[in-house]
């Protein structure tokens, strides 16, 4: 993906503004000796001096409403002796003693923990319910029979969050359980992990401070964004205008008034219907004609069902004649082939691309694009039998502008080029006009393609090919990719995202250990190849959509980000349904086996370069995308880190 700017090439943001962690129960899990009693006492402390209200009553293992089974069984029960060396005797009476943790549990959940929690404080936790999953002997449990069932049953903390550390490096700081037990113990709780009963984890190889830094960042990035829904309506307005001046030629700032239908009548030009509506538009379809207003809808690829089918009732509707009525949030854009003269000549954007594909006249259909950093308009350049010519991208501000002279690059590098099953689309213009940066492209020639949703023979073939282009191999740590992933690491401490920068530092120190000597083959990448920018036909392909085109990447990064997006965005799989996708006895991973065999690369090296690709693109999107977070730009985010700490964890507990 290309560089996000003062955050990755060269300059470096400001320090983000430290948040308070909104109000949640938090549970502080690992075993004896990975200090989290210390760690604990560090968050609390860095969590009141960022203004978060934190519980006075840090609760150790269960809520406690009920007095501990000690007091009743022994005369001399010292309660002073709580915290001390873990017990590692079963006792008696299982089940009776589950039932008794269980009705603390849910009783202290719901007079002394969910209170504190609506009052806005942070209730934390040393140790949790599910911590009798993995040492049932510490809390007199002779085996885990029914802490499943009680982990299910008990109201459950908002977050556990898992310590770690290297048993060996446990052992020489405080010995109180063996080698051999810290090891099968790490091995449950990755267990647990990977079954998303743990939310994340966080390594201990620093300073208590550091570490609780670490944790405070992961609490305070995990409270979506409540005004995402009103901002992301407001950006597709802003868009809206901007697209309306690019139509007209006018200079930035001339207003235009949006109307109902039947108010054009006596007008002059181009009438564009607004969908859905003028306080949320995502496009503009042109009513110069039933065809081309049906056809503009081709631009927009759904994917999910109830998206599939609006689109197609809403282009039959729009074919017969039906939806027009209908559709009564209006926008004109007025040109009548005189005003251009008192505009500078500015060309308004219709008579410019007609010109440049030698055209008397044509229709544009507009996709106002997904609000982001990179929030840009697409322009279906169509004539009036609907019959696409060419699709338009204009760069209307720094960041769209170097995402779209990116794509243009690289498709001028692509020209010439020569694919077996696939191909690409020609720049036809790439210049400034009007102040912006504008891309005219060709698209596929005709109107039998579909849009490709599934991986097949033809997609590998592609990307195989496609990675020939500047096919190199260098050791990870010694490339070119790996230098700028770091600089970005460096950027996510510096932005105050700790978690995630050690998450992905993590990750990739795993990765380099993992390859060794063994270099790395890099290579050409698409950068968005998912469903939504492939059509095909029969067993051809065509590829749209280059902006984040790179040069240099490790391989397999396309067909990672293929099954990646289509699991989480289209079926909206969960994260552990979508590693066993990508790692399991699947046709998916049958996909994966067969592209890095063809590579002649080893097939234990192929969870190693989905490390790299996972760690890569989580970066840059929080490099990207610095705020607060939609729900679908966090559930993206959680099936990253997910795959990360299981890549983490699956060598954790494999190294000798």
């Amino acid at each position: 993906m290309e560089a996000i700017p003062n955050a990755i090439d060269g300059g470096t943001p400001g320090p983000k503004p430290q948040s308070h962690c909104e109000s949640a129960i938090v549970a502080i899990v690992g075993p004896d000796g990975t200090g989290k009693s210390t760690t604990i006492d560090e968050l609390r402390k860095q969590l009141v001096s960022n203004g978060s209200l934190v519980s006075s009553n840090l609760r150790h293992w269960r809520p406690r409403v009920l007095p501990p089974l000690g007091r009743f069984a022994a005369k001399d029960y010292d309660e002073s002796k709580f915290g001390g060396p873990p017990r590692r005797s079963p006792g008696r009476f299982q089940f009776l003693r589950l039932a008794y943790y269980g009705i603390d549990f849910i009783v202290g959940h719901f007079v002394q923990d969910n209170p504190e929690k609506r009052e806005g404080k942070v209730v934390l936790y040393d140790r949790c319910a599910l911590d009798m999953r993995v040492d049932p002997v510490r809390f007199a449990l002779r085996s885990t029979r029914g802490t499943g069932l009680l982990w299910k049953l008990a109201p459950r903390p908002d977050e556990v969050i898992l310590l770690y550390d290297s048993p060996a490096r446990i052992l020489a700081r405080k010995a109180e359980l063996s080698g051999a037990e810290l090891r099968r113990q790490f091995a449950a709780w990755f267990k647990l992990l990977a079954e998303e009963q743990v939310d994340a984890v966080v390594r201990i190889d620093s300073p208590p401070a550091a570490v609780a830094r670490r944790i405070a960042s992961y609490l305070n990035e995990n409270t979506q964004d409540p005004g995402s829904s009103s901002r992301g309506s407001v950006a597709r307005r802003r868009m809206l205008d901007s697209v309306l001046e690019m139509l007209t030629g006018n200079a930035k700032g001339i207003h235009l008034t949006a109307f109902k239908a039947g108010g054009s009548s006596n007008r002059r030009g181009t009438e564009f219907a607004v969908v859905p509506s003028l306080s949320a538009p995502r496009f503009l379809i042109p009513l110069g004609s039933r065809k081309s207003a049906a056809n503009s809808l081709r631009a927009y690829s759904a994917h999910k069902p109830l998206a599939r089918a609006y689109k197609w009732a809403l282009a039959k509707s729009l074919r017969i004649g039906l939806a027009q009525p209908l559709l009564r949030q209006r926008v004109f854009v007025h040109d009548d082939g005189t005003a251009q003269e008192s505009l500078s000549g500015r060309l308004s954007l219709e008579r410019y691309l007609a010109a440049a594909l030698g055209k008397s006249e044509v229709l544009l259909g507009v996709s106002l694009g997904t609000p982001s950093a990179h929030q840009k308009p697409l322009f279906q350049v169509m004539d009036r039998e609907g019959r696409a010519l060419a699709y338009a991208k204009i760069g209307w501000n720094e960041e769209t502008t170097r995402i779209v002279q990116n794509e243009a690059q690289a498709l001028q590098k692509l020209s010439g080029c020569s694919f077996t099953n696939s191909s690409v689309p020609r720049a036809l213009v790439a210049e400034r006009w009007n102040g912006y940066f504008l891309l005219l492209q060709s698209g596929p020639g005709s109107e039998d393609w579909t849009p490709s949703r599934d991986l097949t023979a033809s997609h590998l073939r592609f990307l195989g090919e496609l990675s020939l282009v500047d096919r190199a191999e260098a050791r990870l740590q010694e490339s070119v990719w790996w230098k700028s992933i770091q600089d970005r690491v460096r950027t996510l401490d510096e932005m105050g995202s700790a978690y995630d920068a050690d998450l992905v530092r993590w990750a990739l120190d795993v990765c380099a250990a993992s390859f060794g000597k063994t270099a790395v083959c890099f290579g050409m990448r698409h950068g968005d190849f998912a469903p939504w920018n492939l059509l095909r036909r029969g067993r051809e392909l065509f590829v749209l959509d280059w902006e984040y085109a790179d040069s240099h990447a490790p391989l397999g990064f396309d067909l990672f980000h293929f099954a990646i997006q289509r699991a989480a965005l289209i079926h909206e799989a969960r994260p552990k349904d979508i590693a066993r996708d990508l790692l399991g006895s699947t046709p998916t991973n049958g996909r994966l086996r067969e592209y890095f065999a063809g590579a002649t690369i080893e097939e234990s090296l192929i969870h190693s370069y989905m490390a790299l690709y996972v760690a890569d693109t989580l970066s840059w999107h929080l490099c990207r995308d610095q705020g607060p977070r939609d729900a679908r730009s966090m559930r993206d985010r959680d099936a990253w880190r997910y795959l990360l700490a299981g890549y983490i964890g699956t060598n954790a507990t494999t190294a000798t």
